[in-house]
C-alpha cells in the first residue's frame, strides 16, 4: 500500500492489532524530503516505534519497508543485488530470539520492465541459497505477485516447487488480492521449524491487498520505556513560590557587586524551585499518540468489528460488503477527526508554536548523531575544545581587520556618537520581557511558565543587574556559560570529523535580558537620529572609544 497517504491506517491497524513489526510493500516513498509529512506522522503516533524503509531507485511506485517497536533490534543484512524484485533483508532480535526476516516486493511483469518469470525463478532461488546457507530461522513476507491458491498455474507449481526444495512451507490460506480474490501476498518458514502460528487475514486497510497477520513464535520485548526527568510545577502555589521570593536573601543586598549579585540570583531562585517542586525522574512507558481519537471514533470502531465478526462467522458476500463498508466509514471519520484536531491546533498557535507545530507535522524527528566515543565526558571536552579553537581563530581574524581600516576610504565621517548605556527602568525591562519569547535552557534557575509567573517579585534584581552590566560593560562571569548541543550539518557528511558539526548553544535568559537592554538603547539612538538612517555606512554612528561593549 502507499504508506505516503495511508499512514493514518497504518496506524490505527498497529494500534487496535496489538503489531510489534510490520512489514509493508509497494511503499511509493522515494527516499527524499516528500517522504517526510508520512514518516513524521507515523512518528508522532507511533512513538516507540521506528521505521526502516528501502525505496525504488530510478522510478516511482515499489519501495519496501519495515515498521519496529523499539525494544526489538533490527541489523541489516547484504544479500546481493537483484532486479526482479525489491527486498529487505534483516536480523530481528527480541531479548534473545531472534529470525531473519526478509520483506519481499516483485513487481508484476509488464512491457516497461521486462521482467520474466525464469529471472525470478534464477534470482530468488539465488535468494534462497544465500539465506539457508546460515542457521538462522527464516520468515520470507510479502507480495510475491503468483497465484499460489491455482495449482494448475505453471508459475505457481514452479514457485512452490522451488519452497519445497529449500524445505520450506508457505502459511497463507486464504484470498488477499481483492481483484480476483487470488493469494497473493505470502508467509514463508521452514517446514520444521514453529517460527510461524495462527495466521489470519484482514481486510481493514485501505488497499486491494489485505493484510495478512501471524504470531512469531519468540520471546515478546517488554514495553518501551523511557526515563524522563522534570518538575511537577502544577502542583506549585504560587502565593507561597512569591513569598519565600520576598523573604529571601535575593532582594536584601542590591549593593553587591555584578558577579555576586548574579550568582546570588541563580543560587537563590533554585534553591526556592526544588524546595517547592524538586526534580524527579520517572520510567515512563511508550504508548501510542492519538488525541484526536474520540468517542464517535469508538463506536464506528466497535461497529467495524460487529460486522467483521457477524460477516466472518456466514461467511456471506452480503455481510462482507457490510464489513467492507464500515471499514471506509471509519477510515473516513479517522482522516477528518485527525485533519480536524492538527485544524484546531494550528489555529491556536501563536507565531512561535506555529513553527513547533508545522515541523512536528512536516519533519521526522532524529535522533543526535554523535561521533564514535567511548565516554561522554571525554567527548564533550573533544567538541569543547574544538569549538574552542574555531572562536579563537575567528577573534583573531576580526582582530586583524579592524572597523577603522573599512572606514578610512569613505569620503564623509561620522560625527555622531553613542558614549554610554542609559539605565533602564523597572517598566522598560518588563515591556522588554513582555515582547520578547522566553526560551528555556538548563542553565536557568526557574523553568519559563514559571518565570512568567514571578516577574514581579523578582523584576528589581532583574533591573539591578541589567543596570550594573551596562554601566559597567561587563557581562556576568556565570552568564557567559552556553548549553551546547553539536548538530551535524549534513546527514551524509563524515560523523567522525568534529569540524562537519555545528554548535547550537543556548545562553541563560537573564544573559539575553541583557543583550536585548542593549540593543534596544541603541535602536533608540538610531531612531532618535533619523537622519543616520537615510545614508549609506559612512553616516552611521561612531561607538564612543572608552564605551565598554562586553568585550570581557
Amino acid at each position: 500500500m502507499k504508506a505516503k497517504k495511508k499512514s493514518s491506517a497504518i496506524c490505527d491497524f498497529i494500534i487496535h492489532h496489538h503489531v510489534d513489526v510490520l512489514a509493508i510493500t509497494e511503499t511509493w516513498l522515494t527516499g527524499t524530503v516528500r517522504d517526510n509529512r508520512a514518516i513524521a506522522d507515523i512518528q508522532n503516533t507511533l512513538p516507540h516505534f521506528v521505521i526502516h524503509h528501502k525505496h525504488r531507485l530510478n522510478s516511482r511506485g515499489g519501495g519496501v519497508a519495515v515498521i519496529v517497536r523499539k525494544g526489538i533490534n533490527v541489523d541489516f543484512n547484504t544479500t546481493g543485488d537483484f532486479s526482479t524484485f525489491e527486498y529487505l533483508d534483516l536480523n530481528v532480535t527480541s531479548q534473545s530470539s531472534s529470525f531473519r526476516l526478509i520483506v519481499l516486493y516483485r513487481p508484476p511483469p509488464n512491457r516497461i520492465n521486462k521482467f520474466t518469470f525464469s529471472a525470478f525463478q534464477d534470482e530468488f532461488s539465488s535468494l534462497l541459497e544465500t539465506c539457508t546457507a546460515s542457521s538462522s530461522r527464516i520468515l520470507l513476507a510479502g507480495d510475491f505477485n503468483i497465484h499460489v491458491d491455482t495449482p494448475d498455474d505453471r508459475e505457481s507449481s514452479v514457485f512452490l516447487n522451488i519452497l519445497e526444495s529449500y524445505n520450506l512451507l508457505q502459511h497463507v490460506t486464504g484470498p488477499t488480492y481483492s481483484k480476483g480474490n487470488h493469494t497473493l501476498d505470502l508467509l514463508i518458514s521452514y517446514k520444521d521449524d514453529d517460527l510461524v502460528t495462527s495466521t489470519s487475514i484482514h481486510d481493514d486497510l485501505p488497499s486491494f491487498h489485505s493484510a495478512v497477520k501471524c504470531l512469531i513464535n519468540i520471546s515478546r520485548p517488554p514495553p518501551t520505556r523511557k526515563m524522563i526527568r522534570g518538575r511537577k510545577l502544577r502542583n506549585v502555589d504560587i502565593v507561597s513560590f512569591h513569598k519565600d521570593i520576598m523573604e529571601s536573601s535575593l532582594l536584601c543586598d542590591p549593593a553587591s557587586d555584578l558577579d555576586s549579585l548574579t550568582e546570588q540570583y541563580t543560587d537563590v531562585l533554585s534553591e526556592i524551585i526544588d524546595a517547592h517542586a524538586p526534580v524527579v525522574e520517572r520510567n515512563v512507558i511508550l504508548r501510542p499518540h492519538a488525541p484526536w481519537y474520540d468517542d464517535a471514533l469508538r463506536a464506528a470502531k466497535q461497529e467495524k468489528r460487529r460486522r467483521e465478526r457477524k460477516y466472518k462467522r456466514t461467511g456471506l458476500s452480503v455481510h462482507q460488503d457490510l464489513y467492507k463498508e464500515q471499514c471506509v466509514n471509519y477510515r473516513n471519520m479517522l482522516n477528518e477527526s485527525k485533519s480536524s484536531f492538527h485544524r484546531k491546533e494550528i489555529e491556536r498557535a501563536d507565531h512561535k508554536d506555529l513553527f513547533r507545530v508545522v515541523d512536528k507535522l512536516s519533519k521526522p524527528k532524529s535522533d543526535t548523531i554523535f561521533p564514535s566515543h567511548t565516554n561522554k565526558g571525554d567527548l564533550a571536552k573533544r567538541f569543547a575544545d574544538f569549538f574552542h579553537q574555531k572562536i579563537n581563530a575567528l577573534r583573531e581574524r576580526l582582530d586583524s581587520s579592524p572597523v577603522s581600516m573599512l572606514l578610512d576610504d569613505l569620503s564623509a565621517p561620522c560625527t555622531s556618537t553613542f558614549s554610554n548605556f542609559d539605565h533602564v527602568s523597572e517598566e522598560d525591562l518588563q515591556k522588554i520581557i513582555r515582547s520578547s519569547s522566553i526560551t528555556s535552557c538548563q542553565l536557568d534557575p526557574l523553568p519559563t511558565c514559571t518565570f512568567k509567573e514571578c516577574i514581579e517579585p523578582i523584576l528589581p534584581v532583574l533591573t539591578c543587574i541589567v543596570n550594573k552590566s551596562l554601566s559597567s560593560g561587563k557581562f556576568p562571569a556565570s552568564l557567559k556559560h552556553a548549553h551546547v548541543i553539536p548538530l551535524l550539518k549534513k546527514v551524509n557528511l563524515d560523523v567522525d570529523n568534529l569540524a562537519n558539526f555545528r554548535p547550537i548553544s543556548n545562553l541563560a535568559y537573564l544573559g539575553k535580558l541583557i543583550e536585548r537592554a542593549a540593543v534596544a538603547q541603541l535602536q533608540t539612538y538610531l531612531a532618535e537620529h533619523d537622519s543616520i538612517l537615510g545614508h549609506s555606512l559612512h553616516t552611521a554612528p561612531t561607538i564612543a572609544p572608552n564605551l565598554p561593549l562586553f568585550a570581557s
